[in-house]
């Protein structure tokens, strides 16, 4: 007996085979995901909970104009401690309304009604002024520099811009325990001052940095950490306090914790010159006071200091991540000795998008 098989009866057959081949592909593909994630998950040391998936690295907008050095190495301390881990945080806008505007002026004590345009508002009182951009989320205030802060007293100076941060930033948890670097400067023109000894100074700066978990944000507008998110002047010789500020925010609903990079990948990767950014000074200036016209090329680099810092990210877009911050020891092709600063992200590579 002949059995004749009809056209739709093939066609039956034919697509439970593509079904049926489909599936298999499909198994085969999930049981390879769940053995990748299986052994990727042996690896991550305890607490590790990478939520977002792979983020991008750091791209700081600021753009050196040294060129990297011929060769590094990196020679830390013996004592030095990475971590293995650290969060990862969701960034908040840094827009601010006409609300808020309001809200730091009243804090600084300031009621008049403003001067309002499309992207910043400006409050004028009793010799002082308050300019908020609404867009950037940046603020400046400018106050008479008061009597007994005229002896720059490193102390006093300190703790009168710890009394203007908790005006800016009243509850702020990134704020509550803030990290302060001060600096004493001779004015030599408008734009041009020395470091010097406080008692011969005409200006002097204290740099505010937020922090999480002890860990300093630093950036947007210098990577390497040397301006502080909050940078306040106290001028002797014009007698003006001048204050300038972002506002800084986290959304901490969204958080994943991730790998760090090893010392041995990170010596590695110093080795063959893969940093991010460099920044030459040479001995006796500051970054405040050099002059970047100069030739600041380095020779060889020797990085003898490590530091995990967070890095806020001007794109709005963008997490707040950790980045290693290098400092060490150079010399300039023109035979002067220097200080040389660079970063580098912290994150594990295999949880950075290419």
């Amino acid at each position: 007996m002949q059995y004749r098989l009809s056209l739709s009866t093939l066609k039956r057959i034919l697509s439970v085979k593509t079904a049926l081949l489909i599936l298999l592909v499909i198994i085969i593909f999930t049981l390879i995901v769940v053995i990748q994630r299986a052994r990727r998950k042996e690896t991550q040391p305890p607490g590790v909970n990478p939520t977002f998936g792979d983020i991008p690295a750091p791209k700081p907008s600021y753009v050196s104009q040294m060129k990297p050095p011929q060769s590094t190495e990196l020679t830390p301390d013996e004592q030095i401690n990475l971590s293995e881990t650290a969060t990862v945080f969701r960034r908040a806008s840094t827009t601010l309304t006409d609300k808020q505007a309001r809200d730091i002026a009243r804090s600084f004590g300031i009621s008049g009604e403003p001067l309002t345009s499309k992207t910043s508002v400006t409050f004028r009182e009793n010799n002082r002024v308050l300019i908020v951009s609404f867009k950037k989320g940046s603020l400046s205030y400018f106050e008479p520099l008061q009597e007994y802060l005229k002896d720059f007293r490193q102390k006093a100076l300190e703790d009168y811009a710890l009394i203007l941060l908790k005006q800016l930033y009243p509850g702020d948890p990134l704020w509550a325990n803030p990290k302060v670097k001060t600096g004493f400067f001779t004015i030599i023109e408008m734009q041009d001052f020395k470091p010097t000894a406080p008692n011969k100074a005409d200006l002097a700066i204290v740099d505010l940095y937020p922090t999480i978990e002890g860990l300093s944000i630093v950036g947007p507008f210098d990577p390497f950490g040397h301006t502080g998110m909050v940078s306040i002047q106290f001028n002797k010789r014009d007698g003006s306090l001048v204050l300038n500020g972002l506002p800084t925010g986290l959304n901490t609903a969204q958080v994943g914790t991730y790998p760090l990079k090893s010392l041995d990948a990170v010596q590695e990767e110093i080795k063959l010159g893969q940093v991010t950014l460099t920044a030459t000074i040479p001995e006796g200036q500051t970054p405040k006071s050099v002059d970047w016209g100069q030739n600041l090329d380095p020779t060889k680099a020797s990085f003898t200091s490590i530091e995990l810092v967070y890095y806020y990210d001007p794109d709005p877009n963008a997490f707040l991540q950790p980045i290693y911050l290098f400092s060490g020891k150079t010399t300039l092709t023109d035979g002067r000795p220097a200080n040389i600063f660079a970063i580098l992200p912290a994150i594990d590579p295999q949880y950075l998008k290419p």
